[in-house]
């Protein structure tokens, strides 16, 4: 059946997509994805998530000798995206399977209140879907009034972005919208 429960068709043509993910441990995400195939009734069930993602859950990369304090978030956030870049380094390009990448969530690997930062990593986001022909998915969190990225951070996202798309929630289910399409 034809499935497209996010509002297009994604064809990855044997490639793959690579998650970094800075909130969620790899078990949930997979989850998370096996219950949307589910939910939508897409994808054949006998493919497993794991044969065309590869999941970075980077919740747990802290700088050495630190750990979680309310004090520290933009060492842990740049712990997080040298880790990520490093990955990516070491182990994405070489293989050069992957056509997607997905960060989620933007605040887990910048400060999301320091414009110059959040223009910097867009920028390397930017560098590798043109060098690698990308797609680049950068997930961030909507201030409380769902209106608007969070942060000044959140703000330069969205004017750098090409295209975004709102998630709400919606009782006990979640609604997706567009919210910007540069390019149609």
């Amino acid at each position: 059946p034809d499935c497209s429960p996010f509002g297009f068709k994604l064809n990855l043509e044997g490639t793959k997509i690579v998650w970094f993910d800075g909130e969620q441990p790899k078990d949930i995400v997979v989850g998370s994805i096996n219950h949307i195939k589910e939910l939508a009734r897409c994808g054949d069930s006998a493919v497993d998530v794991l044969d065309y993602l590869d999941m970075y859950p980077m919740n747990e990369i802290m700088p050495d000798g630190a750990g979680f304090d309310v004090n520290n978030i933009q060492t842990v956030a740049f712990a997080r995206r040298k880790e990520m870049w490093t990955i990516f380094r070491e182990e994405i390009i070489p293989k050069r399977q992957h056509s997607v990448m997905i960060v989620d969530g933007l605040a887990n690997f910048c400060d999301i209140m320091n414009w110059q930062e959040v223009e910097l990593v867009m920028n390397q986001f930017m560098t590798v879907a043109n060098r690698y022909n990308m797609l680049v998915f950068v997930l961030s969190h909507l201030t409380r009034d769902g209106e608007k990225l969070f942060g000044s951070g959140g703000t330069r996202l969205s004017q750098l972005a090409s295209s975004g798309v709102k998630m709400g929630i919606y009782g006990q289910f979640f609604r997706m919208g567009s919210d910007k399409l540069r390019y149609g």
